[in-house]
């Protein structure tokens, strides 16, 4: 580790770990010493000048929510008493307990949910609502899969609204 040796009034100063003694003579004092102490503060004090880096936080997590609306009636909504249903036909992988998948901008899973018990509403279909929280945020895209029914792509002002998608006719 090297130090600098200031002069300051005519007194040739280092940094700890040289002898005062030897550097500025016997005759130097007290005098001598606080101007030590304070050449070393100084230097010291001057090291840390560089401002620290802020720290910055993670984005803060999300909570994706929406729908999925098996347009039409039977076959492709089933409902089983007039205000319950699920997917029919070539939709019955909609379900409650369908996986909802969140994933970042290349396609990773990112956060997973679930659709919750159908409803049905006469002449929409069949509703299915979803809620995956703890979604890591901070990413510029999201990709929403319900099922196996192919990631429909958002941006993180989208993602942040209630998302309603349709299927069926």
């Amino acid at each position: 580790m090297a130090f600098r040796i200031v002069m300051l009034a005519g007194l040739a100063l280092a940094g700890p770990g040289v002898d005062d003694a030897r550097i500025l003579g016997r005759s130097g004092g007290t005098v001598a010493r606080g101007l030590l102490a304070v050449a070393v503060v100084l230097v010291v004090a001057g090291c840390g000048s560089e401002p620290a880096p802020a720290v910055t936080s993670a984005a803060a997590a999300l909570t994706v929510s929406g729908s999925v609306t098996v347009k039409g009636g039977p076959p492709q909504v089933l409902t089983e008493n007039e205000l319950t249903c699920r997917g029919g036909g070539g939709f019955d992988d909609l379900r409650q307990g369908a996986q909802v998948v969140v994933t970042d901008a290349a396609g990773t899973t990112i956060a997973l949910g679930q659709l919750s018990g159908g409803s049905w509403k006469r002449g929409v279909g069949c509703i299915f609502l979803f809620t995956v929280p703890d979604v890591p945020g901070g990413e510029k895209f999201y990709g929403v899969e319900i099922s196996h029914r192919g990631r429909a792509q958002y941006t993180a002002a989208q993602i942040a609204a209630p998302l309603a998608m349709e299927i069926g006719s």
